[in-house]
């Protein structure tokens, strides 16, 4: 699975979209594989010209920062979260997703 922050810095979560990149890391098992820095591609005035989702075309979900109250997805999985700095937001959210899985009985 990947999952994509956007970023104007590379650091920091930005809180308006279009970003000018995103941050995509692929998570396997809970854990981090791989990561990397995708930016967008600009037009001479500025304007994003693959727009604003075709670079997380290949991501499941968008983590966007908790200000965002809307914006179009192109489908993909929206999910708020808290905090600024990337590596930090990532590794918080894949902890609670880990920790409602283990909350979940299998069993029957």
């Amino acid at each position: 699975m990947k999952i994509a922050v956007p970023t104007n810095d590379g650091i920091n979560i930005t809180r308006e979209l279009p970003a000018k990149g995103f941050h995509v890391f692929t998570v396997e098992l809970g854990e981090i594989t791989g990561e990397e820095l995708r930016w967008n591609k600009t037009n001479d005035n500025g304007t994003n010209k693959d727009g604003p989702f075709n670079l997380v075309k290949d991501c499941s979900a968008i983590l966007v920062n908790n200000s965002m109250t809307n914006g179009k997805s192109s489908g993909k999985q929206i999910i708020p979260v808290s905090g600024t700095i990337i590596t930090r937001i990532i590794w918080d959210y894949l902890s609670d997703v880990i920790r409602k899985e283990a909350n979940t009985c299998c069993c029957p």
